[in-house]
């Protein structure tokens, strides 16, 4: 950290103040820089066909190990604009059931139905606010109808995840409302190879509901509120209402709503991970399943092996067993609300390469964030004005004296279904253009108040974090006059107007890239102190760039010499 003042004439006592200040900012510093996680990078291995249905379609998903061929294993997965649909572990379709907008579902093996063990799958029907249950046909690796009824739930149903009690050998499924209000039912073979359902007990949970998992060992129910956080409570019918908050969102926790999915990982004698979707920032969070859910690790599922990443997550799931060559030690398995090559579907990551370590973040800019304390913050009574010559100024290595800014705002707009959807919170800016489903641009605004007077040079740095279409992405940097768009309400519909073509360039890997804008900066100097920059690809190659946003690993940076 460097610290610059204007000069003066300082009395003892506003040194020794100064002094405290400064030691204080950095024991400070030093305390968030060794609790911030760590955050881990893995990548996915397979990713299913996309579900029939575009837009936000694809929600949740429960995972089948087969018990006699392990790597026959299927992913039933939610297209909550139509049905479900059946993947095997290569992702390729096996099934689709086009019977009604399932939500969420779960499965519970050795349900006891028609004199047999079954596993028995439960996913919540917003079409008609029911409870669709079926049995996996272990043969043909197909789902067939059990319902006994259309058995009405909670409305409208939502969230859902199911519940074998380890006291009473009995199961249950819990279905939650958009408005917190969770239902337990309990399952039951009806004695004619159908199943019918009662409703065991009722109660809120405050606001918006959704994501939800039950340990069937610990007998404990955990519940994504999803602006707040994990709300614990007992599993069993005869629990209550008393709970225990695991983690919330915001600054006192590590999570970042919506709070989304939920599951468990198991690994024996009633150890293993609670793991949630904090879809706020793309990222999954994994506690202890034993205890008190103690924090453990935070995790991101980037681009690799041709097969894009995932953000804004709903759903997830995850199996430790062996399943076969493909995932020795189990899959993790997520949605993906943003597909790269079509419609929404779920990525399968080894699950070994979350608990093994993953891989690390790419290595940043090496740029100094300093911080600079101006006079005005000085608690002195009358501290005389600084001299107009000087100015405070950051030296990045290797860039000579100026001043590094970072964005004030930056998102991205996507056409097509996505057309009224914001995404300034994402960690990444996206490029592409060539299909109307597919155009998207990138905004960046930065401010100009603390560069030099003088500009001598200004320079664009981005970091580019992945191609998935290819190498030699085409991309071109345009001028945007009007600096008032607002990150978090930014769509492709209230898109300020392009301007005149800066820059037209080719990205050929991975890595920084540096513009030179040093002209235009100029010019928006003088005017409202603020520029404001739009990233596209107006040819129709089809490519995507995918850039770190500001609340990536490496932000955009403005060097100002």
């Amino acid at each position: 950290m460097r610290v610059f003042l204007w000069q003066r004439s300082l009395s003892p006592a506003l040194l020794i103040t100064l002094a405290c200040l400064l030691l204080s900012a950095l024991l400070v510093a030093h305390r968030v820089a060794r609790a911030a996680p760590v955050l881990q990078q893995v990548q996915p291995k397979v990713e299913t066909q996309p579900v029939p249905h575009s837009g936000d379609a694809a929600d949740d998903m429960a995972i089948w190990v087969n018990p006699s061929d392990a790597s026959g294993s299927t992913i039933i997965g939610t297209d909550k604009k139509g049905g479900l649909a059946v993947y095997d572990l290569a992702g390729k379709q096996l099934q689709y059931l086009a019977d009604g907008d399932m939500n969420n579902v779960d499965l519970r093996t050795n349900f006891p139905l028609g004199g047999e063990k079954v596993a028995l799958v439960a996913a919540s029907n917003r079409s008609n606010d029911t409870i669709a249950i079926y049995r996996i046909n272990p043969t043909t690796r197909q789902l067939e109808n059990v319902a006994a009824r259309a058995i009405r739930t909670a409305s409208p149903a939502y969230g859902a995840c199911m519940y074998h009690s380890a006291r009473t050998s009995k199961t249950y499924y819990f279905v939650n409302t958009e408005n917190g209000v969770v239902e337990q039912w309990e399952l039951f073979d009806t004695g004619n190879g159908t199943v019918d359902g009662k409703l065991m007990r009722s109660f809120a949970v405050g606001s918006q509901t959704e994501g939800c998992v039950a340990d069937d060992q610990l007998g404990v129910f955990y519940i994504g509120e999803e602006a707040k956080g994990i709300w614990k409570y007992g599993a069993e019918p005869d629990a209550g209402t008393s709970r225990t908050l695991v983690d919330a969102t915001g600054s006192g926790g590590h999570l970042t709503a919506d709070v989304e999915g939920l599951t468990i990982a198991n690994t024996g004698s009633g150890t293993g991970y609670l793991i949630a979707s904090s879809q706020g920032n793309n990222t999954f969070v994994r506690y202890r399943r034993e205890g008190s859910n103690s924090y453990v690790s935070t995790f991101e599922i980037v681009d690799g092996g041709g097969i894009d990443g995932v953000s804004d997550t709903d759903g997830i799931d995850v199996t430790t067993a062996n399943l076969g060559s493909a995932f020795p030690s189990g899959v993790f398995v997520a949605q993906d609300g943003h597909n790269d090559s079509g419609n929404q579907n779920f990525k399968l990551v080894p699950w070994l390469s979350i608990v093994g370590g993953g891989s690390a973040p790419p290595t940043p800019f090496p740029t100094e964030i300093t911080t600079i304390i101006p006079p005005t913050t000085i608690p002195v009574a009358t501290p005389p004005p600084p001299p107009p010559t000087r100015t405070p100024t950051v030296t990045p290595p290797g860039q000579g004296h100026g001043v590094t800014v970072l964005p004030s705002a930056d998102t991205y707009v996507r056409r097509g279904d996505d057309h009224d959807r914001n995404f300034g919170r994402e960690r990444v800016l996206e490029i592409k253009n060539g299909a109307p489903h597919y155009d998207r641009r990138a905004f960046l605004r930065f401010d100009l108040h603390a560069a030099p007077t003088t500009i001598q040079r200004a320079t664009l740095r981005l970091y580019v974090t992945a191609l998935p279409n290819g190498e030699r992405a085409p991309l071109t940097l345009r001028t945007v006059a009007n600096d008032t768009w607002r990150e978090t309400t930014l769509t492709w519909d209230t898109q300020p107007a392009l301007g005149s073509v800066l820059k037209r360039a080719t990205v050929p890997t991975t890595g920084p890239i540096e513009i030179d804008v040093t002209d235009y900066v100029r010019a928006e100097q003088s005017g409202d102190g603020l520029v404001s920059f739009a990233l596209v690809d107006d040819t129709t190659a089809r490519l995507l760039i995918r850039l770190s946003s500001r609340e990536g690993t490496n932000a955009p940076q403005l060097v100002i010499n």
